[in-house]
């Protein structure tokens, strides 16, 4: 059983990494212990979906799967994760979705 990781929150640059490629084909016992703490804090903060970054863990994996809807959506946002994108940086019109508290630490105002 996993253990539950605590989830890194916007403005950690941990979060505006790349990840590093995992090679699928010698998956070792750390990557498996990553997975399973992924998992089970997945499970405990009942959310959609989990990439390493959120976490602080740097690895991930290309999988080709067609999806549509809320599962496409979800699925691109934790692949942005997994290219260091942060989604504040996807919002078209600054002051959005954005939190007050978030347009200030990222100087969203009106430019």
């Amino acid at each position: 059983m996993g253990k539950i990781l605590k989830i890194r929150e916007v403005g950690d640059p941990v979060l505006n990494l790349v990840c590093q490629k995992v090679d699928v084909q010698n998956i070792n016992n750390e990557t498996l212990e990553d997975i399973e703490d992924l998992k089970e804090t997945l499970k405990f903060t009942g959310g959609f979906g989990i990439a390493g970054p959120q976490v602080g863990i740097n690895n991930g994996e290309k999988i080709v799967k067609k999806v549509s809807g809320f599962t496409a959506r979800d699925i691109q946002h934790e692949c942005d994760h997994l290219d260091g994108i942060i989604f504040l940086e996807k919002v078209t019109q600054k002051n959005g979705f954005a939190t007050k508290e978030m347009i200030n630490k990222y100087n969203l105002r009106n430019s």
